[in-house]
């Protein structure tokens, strides 16, 4: 689904790369006007074209949400002499969109709103997204991959003890999470209770940091397929990707640096550890 108001636009449920590959496309210039300018180009250096993207061809994948921001427009190259409909301009670029399995309430207005995103250019484009089951994969073979705090809670440095307290706790807490009985104001002091509850379990484990790497290698974490074109088509095109997340920074960051793609582009707005000299954290930074 996606939604628009003016230049921002957000997608979610889908994770579609191939969106990002179309609106970063230059628009091709009329071949038969001698004064036409060349087509933009997008990219400093020149580059071999991105592999295609694999998608499922059956369901959607859920994947949180995602936002693409503009802060301006960039001068329109010379119009099309062949020109189109905007329907099968849209079509064309992003044929992903006109499959079976994506669903739009509003297909048009969809269509305006990455015409307009086209239109803008990406000099000023930046990327927006959430982590856990946006980025990474929600499950693989039928089982579910952990987020950034199971992948803390099942590690083999965490005791048995320890584990055993925190599932403990999930099972609790979690159902009252999710009740639609109960409103924000009762669950919100439960919620503070249950993160202070496990978050002192996780501080007597001591962890010291440079075991995070090992943490995460030895974890089922698993980023989305075709997130090598995501990452790279962002870092070539000089785009800000923006992750903000309420999981574990330092989890999160290592899981993309052991992916090779943490690009200095990216940015992480999260919740990371303290750690003293001897081992991890307390409050949370």
């Amino acid at each position: 689904m996606a939604f628009g108001l003016g230049n921002l636009m957000i997608i979610k449920d889908v994770f579609q790369i191939s969106l990002l590959r179309a609106l970063l496309r230059p628009r091709p210039s009329p071949t038969h006007l001698p004064s036409a300018p060349p087509p933009l180009r997008l990219f400093p250096w020149p580059s071999p074209p991105l592999p295609s993207p694999r998608f499922p061809s059956a369901g959607v994948e859920v994947a949180g949400a995602c936002a693409v921001s503009f802060q301006g427009r960039a001068i329109s190259s010379v119009a099309r002499a062949d020109r189109r409909t905007m329907a099968e301009e849209v079509k064309e670029q992003v044929k992903d969109l006109m499959k079976a399995t994506v669903l739009m309430r509003h297909p048009q207005q969809v269509q305006e709103i990455i015409r307009s995103l086209r239109k803008g250019g990406c000099n000023k484009l930046q990327v927006i997204s959430d982590f856990d089951m946006t980025l990474t994969r929600f499950g693989f073979n039928g089982k579910r991959c952990p987020t950034s705090y199971n992948i803390l809670d099942n590690s083999k440095l965490i005791s048995e003890e320890c584990q055993k307290k925190l599932k403990d706790l999930l099972h609790y807490y979690y159902p009252i999470e999710i009740d639609p009985n109960r409103t924000v104001k009762e669950k919100f002091p439960l919620m503070v209770e249950w993160w202070t509850k496990a978050h002192n379990l996780l501080c007597q484990q001591k962890i010291q940091k440079y075991q995070i790497a090992q943490i995460v290698r030895d974890s089922d974490a698993m980023l989305r397929e075709g997130f090598e074109t995501f990452f790279s088509t962002l870092y070539r095109s000089n785009i800000p990707l923006l992750i903000f997340s309420a999981g574990i920074g330092d989890i999160l960051e290592e899981i993309i640096r052991q992916m090779n793609v943490f690009h200095p582009n990216i940015h992480v707005v999260s919740n990371y550890m303290d750690f003293d000299e001897s081992s991890a954290d307390y409050p949370y930074s």
